[in-house]
């Protein structure tokens, strides 16, 4: 069947072989599809017996409601904004903090954290002075060493060499997606 495809509205069977198609809600369904609520509930043998269309369509369904869960998201960060925003921010000392403001039974909380960055340049200059007068900077700075993989693999071989006994390659968990195949 393909992922458009509907099953017909008499067809008991398909709805019987549903994976977790066990209950009398289950028999008396008429439905097409795996839902969203039928997933949850079920166990891996019934996960594994998820056709592929209905797969596509459940992808295609969370996809749906991530982008309406991040729309009610911001729409509710915007009611926060609009009704005490003014009030939180005559309210916090400086530029960032906490600020607690009493709305009748609840208490409303605005919290502003620092973000702090530092320029790369000016503080390599720093460092090098606090050397040249003997501090050692690691009672000052935590320091990172990164090596960019797009830089290591154009290394060449000899200065690879000399990295690798540092390098570590590890697999990242995979990623899925579905399309149409055309």
């Amino acid at each position: 069947m393909s992922p458009g495809a509907r099953a017909g509205f008499h067809d008991a069977k398909r709805i019987k072989a549903l994976p977790g198609g066990q209950g009398p809600e289950w028999r008396n369904a008429v439905r097409n599809h795996v839902t969203l609520s039928d997933l949850i509930r079920m166990d891996e043998k019934e996960l594994l017996a998820i056709p592929t269309d209905q797969l596509f369509l459940l992808t295609g369904e969370l996809d749906e409601l991530k982008a309406r869960l991040e729309s009610a998201q911001y729409r509710v960060r915007r009611i926060f904004d609009l009704k005490y925003g003014d009030t939180a921010e005559g309210e916090r000392v400086g530029d960032h903090g906490r600020v607690r403001i009493p709305d009748g039974d609840f208490v409303i909380i605005s919290d502003v954290r620092k973000d702090v960055k530092y320029d790369q340049k000016g503080l390599r200059s720093v460092l090098k002075k606090l050397k040249e007068e003997g501090e050692d900077i690691r009672d000052y700075v935590d320091v990172t060493y990164k090596v960019p993989e797009k830089k290591y693999q154009a290394w060449p071989r000899g200065v690879r060499a000399i990295f690798d006994g540092c390098r570590q390659e590890r697999a990242s968990s995979p990623t899925w997606k579905m399309e149409q195949a055309r």
